[in-house]
């Protein structure tokens, strides 16, 4: 699909905006430039303009469904628990996250233009990552931001875990100059993935290993095993023992026993404590978000109400708990919306993934001039939708940007072949068709 003028200018509009929303650059300097809202401003806009943005919620699956999930928020406000809170979501902190889709899908008609798109994306990670190193504090042995959307170490380590792909990506396709820049900030990125004492992100990385491992051939899985056991090592080396049995709590709730017998200091022991009651507190936030979805089948609490409904329970029993999300953003989209607002949510995210895998099989038949970078670009989005998957299990970030960017660039991928891969469709359907139509005309002939 040729861009036109307007698509031109909001691909130009779109690559800064993806590059500071993800790099997170002005929550730490010259945040009171207001760019991301001047950018955002600016892309809504050109998608209205461009006369896409209705068609880009209506053409595919994927935009359909988050269409219905975005309604289906808005007619569960009367019901919520808390009006106000659930219409200000609803209208305005989830529309912002969706506005990253519609602008994706309405400026990004091009190969190149995916490909421009997934390499600003893997240098913004790697911004993040600097970022980190220079700005980032150990607090409890874990490594926090000063400020902004990712001072909290899991949206961190999230934010990181969903951007290697895209490295991998740009040293696929990138030049010498690119691999020697993704290489360089890969080392910062690393560390600030490990020292962010994520047990969702460390379970993310073994997620990806292990897709990378099946997906690549021999030689491939050897690199794959090679370089696992090489993280593995690095990361029992360079981590503190405080974070190292932090993770552990991964698959062990309670003190562990090398602790609690060796002669520790206490603040490594209390460390342990913390991170043995934050596992069994999400435990119980699980239990409390899937009754509360139960309970709440059709419409939910109201959305981003989990807390309020939550609190509001406690009030009743005379019991005073800490305001908590439910983090898990699959219990917290069935607790706030309803089991209709996940069905619709989890069919758009799968979507994304068959879709994905289509775009895969065209790349394999070559039926593209180029393959190479559809097959490319789909294994990396299918690697960043897992992470997306794995680590949504530890935190509540539904509204937030990250699955729209993913299922716009999916979108935008399909946009850019539609041609040819309709093309293609045909033809493999029409040669499936054959041995049946051959089948049916010899039944015929025997008749």
């Amino acid at each position: 699909m040729k861009p036109n003028p307007i698509q031109t200018i909001g691909l130009g509009t779109l690559v800064p905006y993806l590059f500071v929303l993800y790099s997170r650059i002005f929550d730490v300097k010259f945040s009171w430039l207001h760019i991301p809202m001047l950018l955002s401003t600016l892309l809504l806009v050109l998608s209205a303009v461009s006369m896409q943005l209705f068609g880009v919620m209506s053409r595919t699956r994927i935009g359909r469904y988050l269409g219905w999930f975005t309604v289906w928020a808005l007619v569960g406000v009367p019901f919520s628990v808390w009006r106000t809170g659930a219409m200000v979501q609803a209208t305005q902190v989830w529309p912002r996250a969706l506005l990253v889709f519609i602008a994706v899908g309405c400026t990004v008609t091009s190969l190149a233009g995916v490909r421009r798109a997934i390499f600003t994306l893997g240098f913004a990670v790697v911004i993040l990552g600097v970022i980190s190193r220079i700005w980032g504090e150990m607090q409890d042995g874990r490594l926090f931001l000063p400020q902004g959307k990712f001072e909290n170490p899991n949206d961190l380590a999230q934010a990181v875990l969903m951007g290697f792909p895209f490295l991998l990506f740009i040293v696929m396709e990138g030049n010498n100059l690119m691999r020697f820049l993704v290489f360089l900030g890969a080392i910062p990125l690393f560390q600030a993935l490990i020292r962010t004492g994520s047990r969702g992100g460390m379970l993310g990385m073994i997620v990806i290993l292990l897709f990378v491992f099946f997906r690549c051939s021999l030689g491939g899985k050897m690199l794959a095993l090679t370089g696992g056991l090489a993280v593995l090592l690095i990361t029992m080396a360079v981590l503190p023992e405080s974070l190292l049995q932090r993770y552990v709590t991964l698959f062990h709730a309670g003190p562990s026993a090398a602790m609690q017998s060796s002669g520790c200091p206490t603040c490594v022991m209390h460390q342990e404590e913390m991170a043995a009651g934050s596992a069994n507190e999400r435990y119980q936030l699980l239990k409390e978000s899937i009754t509360m979805s139960l309970e709440n089948p059709i419409f939910g609490v109201g959305m981003g109400q989990f807390p309020v409904a939550r609190g509001m329970d406690a009030d009743r029993q005379g019991i005073h708990i800490p305001w908590r999300v439910s983090h898990n953003s699959y219990t917290e989209v069935s607790s706030e919306t309803g089991l209709l607002g996940l069905i619709l949510y989890m069919t758009s995210f799968f979507g994304c993934i068959g879709m994905c895998w289509r775009l895969g099989r065209f790349a394999e038949a070559r039926a593209h001039p180029q393959w190479k970078l559809i097959s490319r670009v789909t294994f990396c989005l299918q690697m960043s939708l897992l992470s997306y998957a794995v680590t949504s299990f530890f935190a509540s970030v539904a509204y937030q940007q990250y699955f729209p960017t993913l299922a716009g660039l999916t979108v935008a991928l399909m946009q850019a072949v539609e041609p040819e891969y309709k093309k293609w469709k045909r033809q493999t359907e029409a040669a499936a068709q054959a041995p049946l139509d051959f089948q049916r005309r010899r039944v015929l002939r025997a008749a």
